[in-house]
């Protein structure tokens, strides 16, 4: 599951939605339509990328060469974890320049791949380079154009919801300088996966792993014929390979998997009997699924 996170390398809200200048009337009183948008200026003036922090695909680009102000609208590809649980995010970027870079390249239905560039700050309707941001949940109506709200401002159409609320802030990438009074949830550290192999980094005989049983399994289940012949040979493999121990049959089995694909370019280490990293690549390369 990926954490939605905050796409710029620097955190600098210069308006957060209740900013007086413009922000707060998008959402204040509004009887019908809001949002909540934040602005961000990066580390300085100059224009700092906003990078797609998951799989993202494009729901609408609208303003450029028009009067409208240039804006994106981006909706993840799955379900991502956020401060508000498991849901659909989408976000829109606005005040990127005609000319901007990335935005060149993309249309509806585009995907931007984690970690890509989606684009960099502007001055599109705006003074100084900075990017206008709203989030919201597409699982209860996702963003793709302006819609008018009782205040007379153009927001953001789809379920808005507040950035802290959809977006957490990733430390290993994002540099906080400021945050203008929002309260942003740090991305939880995630639990380190354990080795396929446990701690000892790999299987050989007389150790026992319920990751053992797995290939024992797929040995059985598919060449159960290195062995034994006829109507009843994957049951035989079975019977013999069952259970999560590394006994001498499958050891056995072991030693002829790597003799063939050893022959057949897939395995380039020793034919010793041992299950690790290497036996495992090959054992994949052959459809085995951790």
């Amino acid at each position: 599951m990926n954490y939605f996170t905050f796409g710029m390398k620097v955190l600098r809200v210069t308006q957060n939605y209740n900013g007086s200048t413009s922000h707060k009337a998008h959402w204040y009183h509004s009887t019908n339509y809001a949002d909540y948008p934040i602005d961000c200026a990066g580390k300085d003036g100059d224009k700092d990328i906003y990078y797609a922090p998951v799989d993202m695909k494009v729901t609408a680009v609208k303003g450029i060469g028009n009067a409208t102000t240039n804006t994106i609208w981006l909706v993840a590809c799955e379900k991502c974890m956020t401060p508000s649980g498991e849901i659909l995010p989408f976000i829109m970027l606005t005040h990127f320049n005609d000319n901007d870079p990335y935005v060149s390249n993309l249309k509806v239905g585009s995907i931007v791949k984690q970690g890509q560039p989606i684009c960099e700050e502007g001055t599109d309707g705006a003074t100084a380079n900075h990017l206008h941001i709203v989030v919201g949940n597409a699982d209860r109506g996702c963003g793709n154009g302006f819609i008018q709200n009782s205040n007379g401002k153009w927001v953001s159409n789809g379920y808005c919801m507040k950035p802290e609320e959809i977006m957490y802030i990733d430390k290993d990438f994002t540099n906080v300088l400021d945050t203008n009074g929002i309260i942003f949830k740090d991305k939880p550290k995630e639990e380190p996966k354990e080795s396929f192999f446990g701690s000892k980094g790999y299987f050989c005989l007389g150790n026992y792993h319920e990751n053992i049983g797995k290939i024992c399994d797929f040995f059985a289940e598919y060449f159960y014929g290195y062995f034994y012949k006829g109507e009843n040979a994957k049951a035989k493999a079975h019977q013999v390979l069952d259970g999560n121990y590394f006994g001498p049959y499958l050891k056995k089995w072991t030693i002829e998997f790597q003799k063939r694909a050893k022959d057949e370019g897939k395995y380039n280490d020793e034919i010793d009997g041992c299950i690790g990293p290497k036996t495992l690549t090959a054992l994949k390369y052959y459809g085995f699924q951790e």
